[in-house]
Parts: C-alpha cells; sequence; structure tokens
C-alpha cells in the first residue's frame, strides 16, 4: 500500500471517529451554570401525559446564574414535579448553546465553584 493510501485511509477513520465525537458535544455538551432559587416560578401549569391526566405540574423558572468563572447569564428553565423547588436551594444547570437548557440538578452549597458561589452570596 503505498504512503497516498495509507493517508487517505486514516483520513478516513479520523472522520469516522471524529464526526459522533463533535455532533454530541455541538448537541450534548454545554456549560454549567450555577443558581440559586430566589423566588417563586413566573408560570405554573399543569403537566398532562398523552391521555390527558394530570401528571404534577410544570413549574418555569427565570433565575440569574453564574458559570464557574464568574460569567452571568439569565436562564430559564422548566421545573416538572409535584411542587416548586425549594427556596434557597442551589442548582447546577447544564446550559447548550443550541438546545438550552438540557438537565439541572440540586447542588450542595461547598460543590459550586468560588467564583460562582462568591457571585450568588
Amino acid at each position: 500500500m503505498t504512503y497516498y493510501k495509507k493517508g487517505i485511509t486514516f483520513l478516513i477513520l479520523i472522520a469516522i471517529i471524529a464526526t459522533p465525537m463533535y455532533l454530541y458535544h455541538k448537541y450534548q455538551g454545554g456549560i454549567y451554570y450555577y443558581t440559586k432559587i430566589t423566588k417563586e416560578p413566573s408560570n405554573t401549569e399543569d403537566a398532562l401525559d398523552d391521555r390527558g391526566i394530570k401528571q404534577g405540574s410544570i413549574y418555569t423558572y427565570s433565575l440569574s446564574s453564574v458559570d464557574d468563572k464568574g460569567n452571568e447569564k439569565d436562564i430559564t428553565f422548566d421545573a416538572y414535579k409535584d411542587k416548586p423547588l425549594k427556596e434557597n436551594a442551589y442548582l447546577k444547570i447544564k446550559v447548550n448553546d443550541i438546545k438550552g437548557v438540557l438537565n439541572w440538578e440540586e447542588v450542595q452549597k461547598e460543590n459550586i465553584p468560588i467564583k460562582a458561589k462568591e457571585k450568588l452570596n
């Protein structure tokens, strides 16, 4: 096999491996932001299943959030729960540039990066 064919084969293998990684990062990757629940949800509505049966509520929150470098961003997200999120709870929110908020989870204050913690308090 010549060097030319080896080079082409190598480039094809790189493309086969790199493309899924790039697409995963583009659509499932994101930046983590941290926030504190300091106000009531801005909107509440019933969460219904496909038969129209209530399955809890949808609470919409619009909160100022901070990344681990201290950059601030206003984020709006929905929480599907039986009751509103606890006031003064800290959240870690994963935000994708294309899809918006991908997920969120409650975290302890000591697990928040220092620069984000300084801005939240």
